[in-house]
């Protein structure tokens, strides 16, 4: 009897181990304890710097209230220097204040008309120029005072100059590309400059679209265009100002990420000619046994990681009673995926319950992109979750989900009321950077904070798709010079679609993908790889600090406040470069005849670097 019972208790236990992976439905449930992704946004204990900056690089910014341009211009100067801490003052342009300028070791103009601007101040002005300070006119004016001294010889009209090359480095990976006129389109100026001025950049059709002339000891920066009003030239301002400045300290998140939407995600077996062509496979068996293997090599060559945006189902449930059971066979395909991304070092987001945007009836155009409006908040919260669920029972507790990505990048606030309420961790919505146009529900941001939800940090995208094309390649470098990161994104069944995949083959779509890469690599091998919660840990550091500095003697000093951990930063000198350096690390960007540019680690709140001539 002794040995029967044993026997029996031993059935007993083999029943329960099947039960409990039976339960689990994970192909290994070692994985299922050991699988974590939990960050830590506890930030240091804030200090504050005590070096003495007796002078603070600062700017003047004059503006021009009734003019949409100026009210557009100096839009995108608040936006890409407000991030990077930069100081400025601004001014209308019809002022009856006698400045001081002595303030400042640079003036810009977002104005086209200088209608009430005072003599008295433009005097002033070309006085500070001749002995040293910067001159910027960030859009191109029919009567400027300033015409001598700028380098305009001759006016005769308005143009339109269509595309942008640049002819003189100032920032990596800007002469690689020659911008389309479906990029970059200017309202310029037809022209004669002065033998003096020096050109930077050019239109296609060879219109001086940027340059300098030095007028004295100081330099004048001129752009014969429209093109600073719009989000895709905002990095080409912050670096033209960069350029023309004796100094700058530009705080930056100096990382690259790559998300992955819809994936985790169910993935049908159905036949898609160039994946047979090629591997005699249908979709499902290649995405499990040949596209994550090439997308896992591809990361270990270009020191990448992924973050990717689960979603289980794809049906047209959008209420409670149609939210439906995840079947066992896509149970296990997306903890199987789950697992490999984790694995490799990227991170799991939301995207949904299913690929229907999160909006109420006419919050956005749901036919366009034959979508069907959520009956309520209450369902959208529901079916979000029965997500958390699943995703729970898939990977465990233990991990955790920070960022979300919405379908076709189409988020209401009634939407993003039910993701907060659902997930109380949520820390960051990435929508996209830039539209061409408009319309309702569309996720368009700026990198900051949610105007609707403060709590959750807006960290855009700024370009997609597999295909290296100058468009895509004008915006990763734009988005570095502007913020210093690259947030790139696909699908996987982009290489399946017919626009985005265009029936290539996919050993040569991973090639292509792989390209632009490469490129980023080779002008900016310092970008750190990143998922989407260290990018939101950086930018946690980073938003709330006060940073001044200023050149003394051949000391640059750097004072932080409010400074909560390591930070990093582009600091510029031209004419100069750095010989020693405390309280940081510092390694160089890029040199040419004109600046040393460094990428430095703020690894404290007082920063002193000792710099020579070049």
């Amino acid at each position: 009897m002794k040995k029967k019972y044993s026997y029996n208790f031993i059935l007993i236990i083999i029943l329960v181990i099947v039960l409990g992976f039976q339960k689990f439905r994970v192909e290994n449930i070692e994985d299922y304890f050991s699988l974590k992704q939990s960050y830590n946004y506890e930030l240091y204990q804030l200090e504050n710097g005590n070096l003495e900056i007796k002078n603070p690089q600062k700017y003047l910014v004059f503006y021009d209230e009734r003019s949409e341009v100026s009210r557009k211009i100096l839009e995108r100067w608040k936006s890409t220097m407000d991030f990077s801490k930069v100081k400025y003052d601004l001014l209308s342009i019809d002022s009856q204040s006698k400045i001081n300028f002595n303030n400042y070791i640079g003036v810009v103009f977002t104005n086209e008309d200088f209608t009430g601007f005072q003599k008295l101040n433009y005097i002033e002005i070309e006085n500070k120029v001749e002995n040293g300070m910067s001159l910027f006119f960030l859009t191109r004016s029919y009567s400027n005072p300033f015409s001598k001294i700028i380098g305009i010889e001759k006016i005769n009209n308005f143009t339109e100059a269509k595309g942008l090359k640049f002819t003189k480095d100032i920032f990596p990976g800007f002469k690689d590309i020659v911008v389309e006129g479906e990029i970059i389109e200017n309202s310029s100026l037809d022209l004669k400059l002065s033998q003096e001025t020096k050109v930077i950049a050019i239109s296609k059709t060879n219109i001086p679209i940027i340059w300098e002339k030095m007028y004295g000891k100081g330099k004048v920066i001129y752009i014969n265009g429209s093109m600073f009003e719009s989000k895709l030239a905002e990095g080409v301002l912050k670096q033209l100002v960069a350029y023309g400045s004796e100094i700058t300290v530009l705080p930056v998140l100096n990382s690259k990420l790559v998300h992955f939407d819809d994936l985790p995600a169910p993935i049908f077996d159905k036949h898609h000619e160039p994946i047979f062509v090629e591997y005699r496979m249908g979709t499902k068996d290649f995405f499990d046994n040949i596209w994550w293997k090439d997308m896992e090599g591809i990361a270990l060559r270009n020191n990448l990681k992924y973050t990717t945006f689960a979603i289980m189902r794809y049906n047209d449930a959008v209420s409670k009673e149609e939210i439906k059971e995840v079947s066992k066979r896509n149970f296990e395909s997306l903890s199987r995926q789950g697992r490999n991304i984790i694995k490799q070092g990227g991170e799991i987001g939301i995207h949904g319950y299913n690929h229907f945007s999160l909006g109420l009836i006419d919050e956005m155009d749901y036919n366009e992109y034959n979508y069907a409006p959520w009956k309520s908040i209450e369902d959208m919260k529901i079916g979000l979750s029965y997500f958390r669920k699943v995703f729970h029972e898939m990977y465990g507790e233990q991990v955790n989900k920070y960022a979300y990505v919405a379908p076709s990048n189409l988020l209401s606030k009634s939407g993003k009321k039910a993701l907060v309420e659902t997930f109380p961790n949520l820390k960051s919505l990435s929508g996209i950077f830039y539209a061409e146009e408009e319309e309702p529900g569309l996720l368009v941001q700026d990198v900051g904070k949610d105007p609707d939800y403060p709590n959750l940090y807006s960290l855009p995208r700024f370009s997609s798709g597999l295909f290296k094309e100058d468009k895509g390649m004008w915006s990763i470098y734009n988005s570095i010079a502007s913020y210093g990161y690259v947030s790139h994104f696909l699908h996987p069944d982009d290489i399946t679609d017919e626009e985005r995949g265009k029936n290539k083959l996919w050993s040569t779509l991973k090639e292509e993908f792989e390209s632009i890469f490469i490129a980023i690599n080779k002008n900016f091998p310092l970008l750190k790889p990143s998922t989407q919660s260290e990018l939101n840990y950086d930018y946690s550091k980073l938003e709330n600090i006060q940073l001044d500095y200023e050149l003394e003697k051949n000391n640059l000093l750097i004072n932080i406040k409010n400074f909560c951990g390591p930070i990093q930063s582009y600091v510029r000198l031209n004419k100069k470069k750095i010989l020693q350096i405390d309280g940081a690390n510092y390694r160089l960007m890029q040199k040419t005849d004109d600046y040393h540019l460094y990428l430095v680690d703020l690894e404290n709140k007082e920063i002193k670097i000792k710099v020579g001539d070049a």
